[in-house]
């Protein structure tokens, strides 16, 4: 991660040398969340584009789940492959959420 081509202030930049992964935290998102959309831009653009399909995984999770055989998939990922795949509501627990739906975290407002 180069640090030097990201939109930052030198205080950020210094943080984000240390720990890479405070480019994801919410303290930072919250101030200057330009970072995190300049390293996600890829995945962001793919997953609005359509451009990200499932896997043979996310398949056999569904599969398993027609079949009685899965009851819970509990993701970190918030691509929504799972329910492209067509794994039910019932059987997905997506514990960062979705990039399907958004909300502003200063008024509530959604973006679905």
């Amino acid at each position: 991660l180069d640090v030097r081509r990201l939109s930052v202030s030198p205080d950020e930049a210094s943080t984000i040398a240390a720990d890479p992964e405070y480019i994801a935290s919410a303290e930072l998102f919250r101030v200057n969340p330009r970072p995190f959309l300049e390293v996600k831009r890829a995945m962001v653009r793919g997953l609005a584009e359509g451009r990200w399909r499932p896997t043979a995984a996310h398949a056999f999770a569904t599969l398993l789940e027609r079949k009685g055989l899965l009851t819970r998939v509990f993701t970190q990922n918030i691509d929504g492959l799972h329910t492209a795949a067509g794994l039910s509501a019932e059987a997905l627990v997506e514990a960062h959420g979705t990039a399907r739906h958004a909300a502003c975290t200063g008024c509530g407002a959604r973006l679905d």
